[in-house]
């Protein structure tokens, strides 16, 4: 898995707390942003561990989910809860 300093837009991130680009970067933290770049970098590791299968998905597993999603698909599944637990859901099934 990549780390997650590697995800950050470091200017886009110090513009929005600080209000200017340069304030904040991956080797650099005033003490006033400490806690919040540390808790978007803890954020951000604890979403790639829990979401470490569906990174991994080969090829051959999109297609299986694929398969799968257009066997248990229905009009009534277009809301926004099934599409993000479909793919959580799509493991368990494998697992079996």
């Amino acid at each position: 898995m990549r780390e997650p300093k590697d995800l950050i837009n470091w200017v886009e991130l110090s513009r929005f707390l600080a209000g200017n680009e340069t304030s904040v970067s991956r080797n650099r933290c005033p003490t006033n942003y400490q806690y919040k770049v540390i808790s978007l970098i803890k954020s951000i590791d604890r979403w790639g561990k829990e979401n470490e299968d569906n990174i991994k998905m080969t090829e051959q597993d999109l297609h299986d989910y694929n398969k799968w999603l257009t066997e248990v698909w229905s009009e009534q599944h277009t809301n926004i809860p099934f599409m993000i637990d479909a793919p959580k859901a799509f493991l368990k099934y494998r697992k079996k």
